[in-house]
């Protein structure tokens, strides 16, 4: 909750957002937690759409679209639609055409991959 908690608080400190780094590059945290900072960091820069911040976010956040977690690949899919992020768009493009795991009772990652890519191809941002 603490980390989902960091994602609402706008614009977020470079505090925040060291802290939301931390918690997605600790491989021994929970999935969960993870997932939450996942999302959360997506929501701090989705205003920005450009620059170092929103270039490093975007770096720690695209190579997740490759994991075998149905929780990290949700929120990654979802964080990087949220940033309009125009470098994931094609991991997201091999997502929404081939994995079909529903996560949580909610949509499928392929659903929710293709409502990024709409989000994207909306308002393009990021290199």
């Amino acid at each position: 909750m603490a980390a989902w908690l960091l994602g609402e608080l706008s614009p977020g400190t470079d505090l925040t957002l060291e802290a939301l780094h931390a918690t997605i590059l600790d491989m021994s945290a929970p999935e969960s937690l993870r997932g939450q900072a996942i999302e959360s960091l997506g929501n701090q820069v989705c205003h920005l759409t450009e620059g170092e911040v929103y270039e490093r976010a975007a770096d720690v956040l695209i190579p997740l679209l490759q994991e075998p977690s149905v929780e990290i690949l949700y929120n990654a899919a979802f964080a990087l639609g949220a940033m309009r992020c125009r470098r994931a768009r094609s991991e997201l493009m091999r997502l929404a055409a081939h994995d079909h795991r529903k996560y949580k009772g909610l949509e499928t990652i392929s659903e929710n991959a293709q409502f990024s890519i709409e989000c994207i191809d909306y308002e393009p941002h990021g290199r």
